[in-house]
């Protein structure tokens, strides 16, 4: 009777280990990998005329196009920004003789910049998601 006891034990034990045990299965990647493609940018009008939207990076001013009022665009920066570095935004309104120049934010590979341009452009925002 010792002896089934021992047995039946040594076989539970194996069947436990062995359900444990991640036979065929692949590994998961640690976390999320690089991100890909160039950076983006998100421009949210709310002025109350269109606006021109232009990049600065190292001196070099790059214009992303026009928005309408009320117009929500996506705007993909040129090739030279993916390595990244600090990239400024001016939002200049037609017809006006005032603009806004955001601050700076590091453009890299996959992030989207968000830049909402609000009817008085000094409270306009910039984020980075």
């Amino acid at each position: 009777m010792t002896r089934n006891r021992w047995f039946f034990g040594l076989v539970a034990a194996q069947l436990a280990f062995a359900g444990c045990w991640p036979f065929g299965q692949e590994e998961e990647p640690a976390g999320p990998g690089p991100a890909e493609g160039p950076p983006l940018v998100e421009v949210t009008n709310m002025h109350w005329a269109p606006v021109n939207i232009y990049a600065i990076h190292s001196g070099t001013s790059l214009r992303l196009g026009t928005l309408t009022t009320n117009q929500t665009e996506r705007f993909e920066l040129p090739s030279r920004l993916e390595m990244g570095g600090d990239v400024r935004f001016i939002v200049d309104p037609v017809g006006a003789t005032y603009r806004y120049t955001s601050d700076a934010v590091f453009a890299q590979s996959g992030l989207v910049i968000v830049l909402r341009v609000e009817n008085n452009l000094n409270l306009s925002s910039i984020s980075i998601r």
